[in-house]
């Protein structure tokens, strides 16, 4: 079986109304998870994603994903679907697309990670459907039947964050991860007002997204502990790149630290390791570059 083409087509989806947003050209705008971006050029909410497509000479075909966000991920529409097509793609013409981890490592360039996480995932499909089997078996198995899932709120007013937790959980949402970072007893103020809407047993963690500086961080954790939020972590509350800030966040408080922008890579992970900076490591496929490089180092090393 050979690999006959990579295409790449893009998705763009407008959004009539955003489940909530924030005001202003460039912002994000979430939307069930997912990111959207208004700008000048594209002033109405709209999601925007690259589908991968692998054909073969025996008819097989795999589908696969990849995000495009330029504030996060570094990534446009445009430039996933270019370096599918035309550079990333092109190398994997003509091989055995069962060779995932030979593929991979052909196109393991630096950049790009959500270009090839999607054609990661088209070639996961692939072998998935000529096996006859889910991909979670193809990555060792599956140990639970339901996962659970938290729902991120953007910010606003106590209040308003507040309603829109419990408009999610009628619908039965019981995780939540609010977005903070600035101010953090404005933000505690935040926190607070969606325990007391939600209740005890519901799950709240929250995402700074780099919002605050280390000494910011931890008297948010303490504003926290103090007012019964029951914090279970706070994603990256420091910049990316000051694993030294995060680790002084980390010795300083009893809540669980956890690193996004600053971990991208297998060596990123390590770095944070090494410097005791989190407690948790939030791996995303599109940072990493597929589920193969998400679970384990590099092909090349």
């Amino acid at each position: 079986m050979k690999i006959v083409s990579v295409s790449a087509t893009p998705i763009r989806m407008h959004l009539a109304k955003a489940s909530y947003n924030n005001e202003g050209a460039g912002t994000k705008i979430e939307w069930g998870g997912r990111r959207a971006r208004k700008t000048p050029k594209r002033p109405t909410p709209m999601l925007e994603y690259v589908l991968v497509r692998i054909d073969t000479d025996e008819g097989a075909i795999g589908i696969g994903e990849a995000q495009a966000d330029i504030g996060f991920f570094g990534e446009t529409v445009e430039q996933a679907c270019a370096a599918i097509e035309d550079y990333l793609g092109p190398q994997l013409v003509g091989r055995n697309p069962l060779d995932r981890e030979h593929l991979m490592g052909l196109i393991d360039y630096r950049g790009n990670s959500c270009s090839k996480a999607g054609i990661d995932l088209a070639l996961h499909d692939l072998l998935g459907k000529l096996l006859g089997v889910p991909v979670c078996v193809l990555l060792g198995g599956r140990s639970k039947e339901r996962v659970p899932v938290s729902v991120e709120i953007a910010g606003g007013a106590p209040d308003d964050m507040a309603a829109g937790c419990v408009a999610f959980m009628k619908r039965g949402v019981r995780a939540f991860k609010p977005k903070i970072g600035g101010d953090p007893d404005a933000d505690a103020d935040r926190l607070a007002a969606i325990r007391e809407a939600v209740g005890p047993a519901v799950s709240i963690r929250a995402d700074a997204n780099q919002g605050y500086s280390p000494k910011e961080a931890i008297r948010l954790c303490k504003l926290a502990e103090q007012r019964g939020v029951g914090l279970e972590l706070l994603e990256q509350p420091v910049a990316a790149w000051d694993l030294q800030g995060m680790a002084f966040v980390r010795a300083s408080v009893d809540t669980l630290i956890e690193a996004d922008e600053g971990c991208f890579t297998v060596h990123d992970a390590m770095q944070i390791v090494r410097h005791e900076a989190a407690d948790v490591l939030n791996i995303k496929i599109g940072k990493a570059g597929g589920l193969l490089a998400a679970r384990s180092p590099s092909p090349r090393g």
